[in-house]
C-alpha cells in the first residue's frame, strides 16, 4: 500500500485553506503535516470545516494563553484520513512546536509521525538546541517501538559534512545520529529545489523536510517539492512523499488488542528450543524463498513471516505485562491534582514566569496568589492535555 504524505508551512490557514483542500484531494493525501496554522485554541475547530474526510491532532502556541500577545507562530498540526481513524492514536507530547501520531500497520508494527516547527533565526541558538534535544528524547522514546518519520519546517539546512552555521550542524548531527535522511535532499526527489522563498524573493532555501530512516529509502515510490502556485500565498511550498508500506492486515477487533511483547530475557533454554523447533517445522517459512519476486509477492511473504514469528513467540516465550499494582498511588484524586498543577503552571507562564516572590506570594502561597488573580474560567479545559 502507498502512503501519501505532505509537509507544509501554511503561514496562516485562513489564507491557505483553498490551496490546502485542493492539494489533499488532488494528491489523495493520507497524512498531512501543517506548521504555522496561526489558530488560537477557540478557533482550531476550523479544520473540521476544511474536509469531512480528515481528522486532525493539533497544538497551539503557548504564548496565546497571554491574550495581549498577538504573535502566533509555534503552532503545528497533523491531519490524517478518516479511513485510518481506528488505526491512529494521537501522542501526548509536552511541546507547542511538536505534535505526533501513532499508525498501527499490524498487531506488532507501528509508524510514528512527528510534525514540527523549530525556532527560526530570530530566536537564540540555545533555544534551537533545546528543541533539537526534545527531538532526541522523542526519537529515543519511540524508535524502539516502530518507524519514526519527522516532517515539518526545521528552519535549518541539511548539508552533511559541510554545515557552516550552528543550526545546520545541530540538524545534521541529529539526523545522522538517528540514521535518518530528508527525502527531498535525495537525488530521486524532483520539483522545486527550494521550499522557502522570501516575499522579496531575495532568499531561496530548502528548510522544509520529510525525514525517514535510511533503511526505508527503497520504499520511496515518489518524492517531490511542489512548484509555486498562484493559489499558494505562503512563503513555503509543500513537500510530498509517497511511501510504500506493508498492507494493514489486521481486523478492527485486533487493532484494539493491547500489544503484549515477548519477554526474551526471561526465556529459558527450553523456551528457545521450543520456539526454534516451531520455526524449523513450519513449511511456509522453509519455502519462503520460493515466493513471487514482485511487490505483492514479497509483501505477502513478509506479512506471513511476521505473523508466524509473532505467533510462535506468543506461544513459546513468556510475556511482558504492565503491572498496574506497581503504581497504586495514582488515583483519581492525584490525577485531578496533577491537572490543577498544570493549570497553575500555564497561568504562571502567561503571567511572565514571575520569580523572587512578593509579600502576598510569601504569605498566601503561590496557589492563593493565582486563585486571587485568575478565575477558573480563565483556565479552559481545552488547554489541559
Amino acid at each position: 500500500m502507498n502512503l501519501n504524505i505532505i509537509a507544509w508551512n501554511v503561514t496562516g490557514i485562513f489564507s491557505s485553506a483553498t490551496y490546502l483542500t485542493d492539494t489533499l484531494v488532488k494528491h489523495s493525501v493520507d497524512i498531512c503535516g501543517i506548521a504555522e496554522h496561526w489558530l488560537s485554541p477557540q478557533n482550531i475547530h476550523l479544520f473540521d470545516n476544511l474536509s469531512s474526510d480528515y481528522c486532525y491532532h493539533a497544538v497551539c502556541d503557548s504564548d496565546l494563553y497571554d491574550i495581549s500577545n498577538t504573535r502566533k507562530e509555534k503552532v503545528v498540526l497533523l491531519s490524517y484520513g478518516k479511513k485510518y481513524n481506528d488505526k491512529i492514536v494521537p501522542l501526548n507530547i509536552d511541546s507547542d512546536r511538536l505534535v505526533g501520531i501513532q499508525l498501527q500497520l499490524s498487531p506488532n508494527e507501528y509508524m510514528f509521525f512527528f510534525q514540527l516547527y523549530l525556532p527560526c533565526s530570530n530566536h537564540s541558538i540555545s533555544l534551537y538546541r533545546d528543541h533539537i534535544d526534545k527531538l532526541y528524547d522523542v526519537w529515543y522514546q519511540y524508535s524502539n517501538s516502530g518507524v519514526c518519520v519527522f516532517l515539518g519546517d526545521f528552519n535549518a539546512k541539511y548539508i552533511p559534512n559541510f554545515s557552516i552555521s550552528n543550526r545546520d550542524k545541530l540538524l545534521s548531527r541529529f539526523l545522522d545520529d538517528c540514521n535518518t535522511v530528508p527525502v527531498n535532499c535525495l537525488d530521486m526527489c524532483t520539483g522545486s529545489p527550494y521550499s522557502f522563498v522570501s516575499y522579496d524573493e531575495k532568499y531561496r532555501t530548502l528548510i522544509d523536510f520529510i525525514c525517514i530512516p535510511r533503511e526505508l529509502i527503497d520504499c520511496i515510490s515518489k518524492c517531490f517539492v511542489f512548484d509555486d502556485s498562484c493559489l499558494n500565498v505562503s512563503r513555503h511550498v509543500p513537500v510530498f512523499l509517497q511511501l510504500h508500506v506493508p498492507n494493514i492486515v489486521f481486523t478492527d477487533n485486533e487493532a484494539h488488542v493491547p500489544n503484549v511483547c515477548p519477554n526474551w530475557r526471561k526465556a529459558n533454554n527450553c523456551d528457545i528450543d521450543m520456539y526454534n523447533n516451531c520455526i524449523e517445522r513450519d513449511r511456509d517459512i522453509l519455502h519462503i524463498g520460493a515466493c513471487d519476486l514482485d511487490i505483492d509477492g514479497i509483501d505477502n511473504a513478509c506479512n506471513m513471516l511476521a505473523v508466524k514469528l509473532s505467533y510462535y513467540a506468543d506461544t513459546c516465550i513468556p510475556k511482558k505485562r504492565f503491572m498496574k499494582f506497581l503504581k497504586p498511588y495514582w488515583n483519581t484524586n492525584l490525577k485531578n491534582a496533577h491537572k490543577h498543577m498544570r493549570a497553575l503552571k500555564i497561568v504562571w507562564c502567561a503571567d511572565g514566569r514571575p520569580r523572587g516572590g512578593t509579600n502576598k506570594m510569601i504569605t498566601d502561597g503561590w496557589a492563593d496568589y493565582f486563585r486571587d488573580r485568575y478565575t477558573p474560567s480563565d483556565i479552559a479545559d481545552d488547554y489541559i492535555d
